[in-house]
C-alpha cells in the first residue's frame, strides 16, 4: 500500500510504536506475503538518524488524509508489458461509491492519493465511468496490463486479484454488493464504451 518517500508511523502495538519516518526502500523478501519497508527516522533536530525495517502490517500513514477515499488496492503496480520505461499502474478501490460498481486505475501515486486523473472501469461490463475528477482513458497497453494483473493470483495465494477487488468492493459498499462469482468482462480497447456521471 505504501510508496517511496511516504511518511509513515509505526503502529502503536509494535515495540517502536508511534515513531514517524519516511520510506527509503521497498523490498520483496522470501517468505514475506507483503513488501518489507525500510524507514528512516529523524531526531529532534529533523536530521536523519537510524533506520528500521518493517512489514506492511506494522505501518500506517502518518497522516490519515490519504485514506479518506481509498478503501484498498492490489499490492504493487501493474507493469506495462514491453514498456519497461513506462510507469506502472495502481488498481484501487474506493469506499462508499454508491450504486455504480467500479474500480479506479491511476498512472502514479500522486494522482492516486489526490483521487484524480484516474480511469474508472465498470465491474460488470466493458465500460468507463467518468466519475468526478477521474475521466482518463487507458491506451491499449495499459488496458492489457490491467487485465493481466486482474487475472493473476493475489499475493495471498488464496484467490485472484479480480476476486480480491470484488471482495474490496463488497467490504466497502454493502448496499450495492457484487456476486463473488462475477466473471470479469472482456475489457477491449476497440469496443469499450463510456458512462458519464450525472
Amino acid at each position: 500500500m505504501f510508496l517511496m518517500n511516504d511518511e509513515v508511523k509505526v503502529a502503536e502495538y509494535h515495540e517502536h510504536g508511534g515513531r514517524v519516518g519516511k520510506i527509503v526502500s521497498i523490498d520483496r523478501e522470501k517468505n514475506h506475503l507483503t513488501n518489507v519497508y525500510t524507514i528512516q527516522f529523524e531526531n529532534a533536530d529533523n536530521l536523519p538518524t537510524k533506520t528500521g525495517r518493517y512489514d506492511e502490517g506494522d505501518l500506517e500513514f502518518a497522516s490519515q488524509e490519504y485514506l479518506t477515499e481509498m478503501a484498498g488496492r492490489i499490492p504493487g503496480v501493474s507493469k506495462i508489458p514491453g514498456k519497461p520505461k513506462k510507469p506502472g499502474l495502481f488498481i484501487v478501490m474506493g469506499g462508499d461509491e454508491k450504486s455504480i460498481q467500479h474500480f479506479h486505475v491511476y498512472r502514479n501515486g500522486n494522482d492516486m492519493r489526490a483521487w484524480k486523473n484516474g480511469a474508472c472501469l465498470f465491474f460488470k461490463e466493458n465500460r468507463y465511468y467518468d466519475h468526478g475528477d477521474n475521466k482518463e482513458t487507458l491506451d491499449k497497453d495499459e488496458l492489457a496490463a490491467v487485465v493481466k494483473t486482474l487475472k493473476s493470483p493475489h499475493i495471498s495465494g488464496k484467490h485472484s486479484n479480480w476476486e480480491h477487488m470484488v471482495m474490496l468492493w463488497n467490504d466497502n459498499n454493502e448496499k450495492y454488493m457484487l456476486d463473488f462469482d462475477i466473471k470479469m468482462p472482456e475489457y477491449n480497447i476497440e469496443t469499450i464504451k463510456r458512462y458519464k456521471e450525472k
